[in-house]
């Protein structure tokens, strides 16, 4: 912990501004205002930052093993490459934020808002969300990832990149992905191919009746 917060371990509520590379571990932030703050490779690894105000915040690269992010609000956020693995970030507001390559391993979501969150070539391994099952397939040469998500409700999503498909009446999300690669993918297609197969087989195993009803 840096002496500053030795000193005050219960830091002001207004905290806007450029935080980079700076030492937060440990630190008593709940409810603080860091909306728009620039905090690039900050240390806050086990701090408490539960009920923050962090709209459109910078974090790429951060430190947050084990941080309390309980109801933060993290709309818009940057958080690409940030380290989340054990953060606790239930109930937390997502929607919007960047999550691309951030570490999110054994992280708890449930009853977080992930609501157009981007989780591309995320590590999600062991994170915990509420009703949703997510799985990921092997990463494509070029870099591009395939992460499916289903509930307890039944059908699915699968997401890359910019790309969206889920299933409905006319067809399911499957093979929307499967035409969407032949066409677009280009010499990626087979590739992309048997990484869609690999996400429908991971699928059958959690609704082995889904495709036979």
């Amino acid at each position: 912990m840096s002496p500053a917060l030795e000193s005050n371990p219960k830091m002001s509520t207004h905290l806007r501004g450029h935080f980079r590379v700076a030492d937060l571990r440990g630190a008593d932030l709940s409810g603080a205002d860091f909306s728009g703050s620039y905090l690039r490779g900050a240390y806050l690894s086990g701090a408490d930052l539960s009920g923050a105000d962090f709209r459109r915040a910078y974090f790429r690269g951060a430190d947050l093993r084990g941080a309390d992010l309980r109801g933060a609000d993290l709309r818009g956020a940057s958080l690409c490459g940030a380290d989340l693995q054990k953060s606790d970030l239930r109930g937390a507001d997502l929607s919007g934020a960047d999550l691309s390559t951030s570490n999110l391993r054994g992280a708890d979501l449930r009853g977080a808002n992930i609501f157009t969150a981007d989780f591309s070539r995320a590590v999600i391994y062991n994170a915990a969300f509420t009703n949703l099952i997510v799985k990921q397939g092997p990463i494509r040469s070029d870099g591009c990832q395939y992460i499916l998500y289903t509930s307890a409700l039944g059908g699915c999503v699968i997401k890359t990149g910019r790309e969206t498909w889920w299933s409905c009446e006319e067809a399911d999300a499957f093979e929307k992905a499967r035409h969407h690669s032949r066409i677009n993918a280009k010499k990626y297609a087979a590739e992309a191919l048997r990484i869609i197969d690999f996400l429908k087989s991971e699928f059958e195993l959690i609704w082995p009746d889904y495709f036979y009803a």
